[in-house]
């Protein structure tokens, strides 16, 4: 074989050689996780706490996993409502590509912070507390779940607490409004009728230790025979030292969440957290994968789940009607 043709097949046979390539991998998304509650080394998907569990699941089910393709940032401003303000600034000043926001306050807080990193928030009411334009079309960065579902669950709370408590007949309705006046007027008015209790507006000036045991006090003198939680996220940061006044006042407390129940509240009826964070996971997920918070609805629960404490029943002297316990979905004893 002459010369040049040895050289002419060795060029072809490189040239039809595959070039050797490393497949270089994605680069790990970089998101925050904000609560205001729950301490920052519990935010895991094997943590005590069952919020953060689920959202990992969940993440981890559409193909998110942490260590993986994904980085998190964990925050917490650990039951401290007045630190809000500076931790959003400093979740912001470390430009998270996206940020899980865990209750309506830290939500309003970060909304503050920033207009451009998108967030999916947890909230109470995001169309209350104007964070969004309109549930079907937020408008804004912000998404999430609204776990407000109209003023219709309170009704629904007050009934469920008049027959585990039937000689109640005077109910206190705890809100940070700072008023005797609320949104929920018409349906207290409307449940004190149907169940021929009087149903009276606790106002709650600021979400602090000091009100808190100020309001109890109060109720002690007004002589309040039940206690109903508003589903504001404030109160949940104190949810230990509210359980802990009722518990010391013999006071039944019907509750927005189960978080509540777990420290040793009677009972809640609320939004199914299962439900709930399969929808925030599905944000996160579209988020990352290109589509804009703005377009993405703003979801209301159609799930909702009833949890009791049979050791704090048991401690009030009450008894839960057998249907009602049957329809329980969570029982602590």
């Amino acid at each position: 074989m002459r010369r040049r043709d040895l050289i002419a097949l060795a060029a072809g046979a490189i040239a039809l050689r595959p070039l050797a390539t490393s497949a270089q991998p994605a680069r790990p998304r970089r998101i925050a996780i904000v609560t205001s509650v729950v301490p920052a080394y519990l935010i895991s998907e094997n943590s005590g706490d069952d919020a953060s569990r689920l959202l990992f699941r969940e993440l981890r089910r559409l193909g998110h996993i942490e260590g993986r393709d994904m980085i998190v940032e964990r925050y917490s401003a650990e039951g401290h409502p007045e630190r809000l303000t500076a931790l959003a600034r400093e979740v912001v000043s470390h430009a998270p590509e996206l940020i899980v926001a865990g209750g309506g306050p830290v939500a309003e807080a970060l909304a503050a912070a920033t207009t451009t990193i998108p967030i999916v928030a947890v909230f109470t009411s995001a169309l209350r507390a104007g964070l969004v334009a309109s549930l079907a079309r937020p408008g804004s960065n912000i998404t999430g779940v609204s776990v407000d579902t109209g003023m219709e669950i309170v009704g629904k709370r007050i009934q469920m607490l008049k027959e585990v408590v039937p000689a109640a007949q005077k109910v206190g309705y705890i809100e940070l409004s700072g008023s005797p006046e609320t949104t929920a007027g018409p349906v207290l008015a409307d449940a004190s009728q149907k169940l021929g209790i009087s149903v009276v507006v606790i106002p709650l000036r600021e979400s602090t230790r000091d009100e808190y045991e100020r309001i109890f006090a109060e109720m002690a003198d007004r002589r309040i025979d039940a206690v109903l939680i508003s589903d504001q996220g404030e109160a949940l940061a104190y949810r230990q030292l509210i359980v802990q006044l009722a518990q010391k006042n013999r006071l039944p407390t019907m509750c927005a969440s189960a978080d509540f129940v777990d420290v040793g509240g009677l009972m809640a009826y609320a939004a199914d957290p299962e439900a709930v964070f399969h929808a925030i996971a599905d944000d996160v997920h579209q988020i990352l994968t290109g589509t804009k918070p703005e377009r993405i609805p703003v979801v209301q629960p159609t799930k909702f789940e009833f949890s009791v404490n049979l050791n704090t029943v048991q401690a009030l002297g009450l008894i839960v009607p057998p249907a009602l316990l049957a329809a329980a979905d969570r029982v602590i004893d």
